[in-house]
């Protein structure tokens, strides 16, 4: 028994983690580490929905992992599952402000013909850009994402919180094959 503490305080304090207490998924609120999984409607005011999982599937991240945006992770702390929240975003909070200077002029020839103005493209690294102008023999681009420059609103429902088992498993997993 001495050996198993010993390896799981090892563990521990090399990979900077620890236990997570056991409690039910409702009493759980959003803090560091927690799986989150939720409902969300991205709207620009006065010009409608720009993106929402209503009708598919939710997004899950992990809480404190950088894997969203940071002023939206921050504004999560401590809500619960059937939580609702709105949090407005400026420019920069959101995608940036707008960079007249991030466009690109290319050879018409590389686009395919039913390309029109103000198609938003995505290239090979999931970058968004617009068609702002087909001329003749090139097209111009706009590269700043679509929503570059604009307020925004994220309307969230949690649907789950849950706590994430990083060392648990694998301590069990290696303290049976001592």
């Amino acid at each position: 028994m001495k050996k198993v503490l010993n390896l799981i305080m090892l563990v521990t304090f090399m990979t900077g983690t620890t236990a997570i207490a056991s409690i039910g998924d409702d009493a759980r609120a959003i803090g560091d580490g927690m799986k989150v999984t939720m409902d969300y409607t991205l709207s620009v005011p006065d010009k409608g929905v720009a993106m929402t999982t209503e009708n598919r599937t939710p997004v899950s991240f992990i809480q404190g992992s950088e894997q969203i945006n940071p002023a939206v992770q921050a504004a999560l702390y401590g809500l619960k599952p059937g939580d609702r929240k709105q949090v407005v975003l400026t420019p920069e909070q959101g995608f940036g402000v707008r960079d007249d200077t991030k466009k690109t002029i290319l050879p018409k020839g590389k686009f395919p013909s039913e390309i029109r103005q103000g198609m938003i493209l995505e290239d090979s690294m999931g970058h968004l850009m617009t068609i702002e102008e087909i001329k003749d023999d090139s097209v111009v681009l706009d590269l700043n994402h679509p929503l570059a420059g604009q307020n925004l609103v994220l309307d969230v429902h949690i649907l789950k919180v849950e706590g994430t088992q990083p060392v648990r498993t694998k301590i069990s997993t290696l303290a049976t094959k001592m």
